[in-house]
């Protein structure tokens, strides 16, 4: 089965190759848990496909995508109202085989043409949700491309359990949904007295197409600059003997240097060098697939 990167290598690894094509991931979390900058990621570590990215949240921030090295001119940005609205875009989407990945953000925010008219409610509804989801599903498993749908995780009021959570429509998710990711921050990240990120526990709670679900992964979120790949990269390649790592030492191709920071500074300054460790950290990681 084909697939796309999920824009960070570690976390395809644990799933045993990335996201699906033709499938439906879920990426979910409680608030303020940094699940827009994580799909932002995945379309920039994604240069060759076309995306479309449907902000239902109305709160697209082009500015901060240009800062991120996205070029929107080569993506679909599109502002669905209505549920109704949403599945009309995706199934034209499809039909003209005009994208490789779609991206909804988030369906908590999804409210039908009828919620929309009437003055009585103006949240959406978990059957809403459900049968969007359903209409969804049908789409994208005729279709050559990836749909990964951001949502919430809230606190489950229904539950015995004090501090219960629950995502929305997180049963419907669970039969339609092939990937399930959790995400969570951990850590504040600090530079002097400033916060200027934080780490992030991505948990995989689904993977119908693997055996095991796969491994948490941990990785730096900046705050100005995005999902750390490179110190992503570094950790995989110590931990495969690629980079040789002694201390505060790391070694590679006969180049010492001192300091993990440094080490990532010279991984910036040559896309060469990046991509031969890249290539080799996908060799020995994937070199079953391989054979």
């Amino acid at each position: 089965m084909e697939k796309i990167s999920s824009g960070v290598l570690s976390l395809d690894i644990s799933l045993g190759g990335g996201l699906p094509l033709n499938k439906i991931t879920e990426i979910c979390g409680p608030p303020n848990s940094s699940k827009t900058s994580f799909v932002l990621n995945l379309i920039k570590e994604n240069p060759d496909c076309v995306t479309a990215y449907l902000d239902t949240d109305n709160s697209v921030n082009y500015d901060y995508l240009e800062t991120l090295g996205i070029d929107t001119e080569s993506m679909i940005i599109s502002h669905p109202e209505t549920s109704e609205q949403l599945v009309q875009i995706v199934d034209m989407l499809v039909s003209n085989k005009a994208v490789d990945i779609i991206i909804v953000d988030s369906i908590a925010t999804l409210i039908s043409q009828d919620e929309l008219n009437s003055s009585m409610s103006n949240q959406s509804t978990n059957s809403t949700i459900s049968d969007t989801i359903k209409k969804l599903s049908s789409l994208i498993y005729k279709s050559d491309c990836a749909l990964i749908l951001v949502n919430q995780i809230r606190s489950d009021l229904k539950a015995k359990k004090y501090g219960a959570e629950v995502s929305i429509a997180d049963r419907i998710l669970n039969t339609y949904a092939s990937i399930r990711l959790d995400i969570r921050q951990t850590n504040e990240l600090h530079k002097y007295d400033r916060i200027i990120g934080a780490k992030l526990k991505v948990s995989v709670k689904k993977n119908k197409l693997a055996l095991k679900k796969g491994d948490d992964v941990s990785i730096n979120h900046y705050y100005e600059s995005g999902i750390d790949t490179l110190d992503d990269l570094l950790e995989l390649a110590c931990n495969a003997n690629i980079i040789t790592r002694s201390g505060s030492w790391y070694s590679y191709g006969g180049t010492k240097i001192q300091g993990k920071k440094d080490m990532i500074i010279h991984l910036k300054q040559s896309e060469y060098l990046t991509d031969c460790i890249y290539k080799r950290v996908m060799n020995h990681y994937f070199k079953e697939d391989n054979k």
